[in-house]
């Protein structure tokens, strides 16, 4: 792979940092925590999950200043926080993408001027 390549591979890549930088979602309030469903076993002893695979639940993750929290919610807490942690996830999947897409152009960018640093110069006119 020479020159040519790498530079359309540069643009390429620009295009799609361009993208992914548009697609940050900054006008609406993220929450700062994973949700998610969990089986547990309340431990009555003739409930059906002492034997089963348990009651499904939903659970908010998440981070304070004194560690980190779960918390079980009901089904109107979890409409409620649902949209705010779905925006946070979708906002740290695109940051990664951002990340592996400026890993990418620098590595390109590199390359490139290596590339222009041993090309062979023209010969000077007298």
């Amino acid at each position: 792979m020479g020159l040519p390549e790498w530079r359309r591979e540069l643009y390429q890549n620009l295009k799609d940092l361009v993208l992914v930088l548009e697609s940050l979602d900054t006008h609406h309030a993220q929450l700062r925590a994973s949700l998610y469903q969990q089986r547990i076993r309340c431990g009555h002893p003739n409930c059906h999950c002492a034997q089963g695979p348990g009651h499904l639940r939903w659970c908010l993750s998440f981070e304070s200043s004194r560690g980190r929290h779960t918390r079980s919610l009901s089904d109107v807490e979890v409409r409620e926080w649902a949209p705010g942690a779905e925006a946070y996830r979708r906002y740290r999947q695109l940051r990664a993408q951002a990340a592996r897409l400026f890993r990418r152009i620098l590595g390109l960018v590199d390359r490139i001027q290596k590339a222009l640093a041993h090309a062979p110069r023209p010969p000077r006119r007298r």
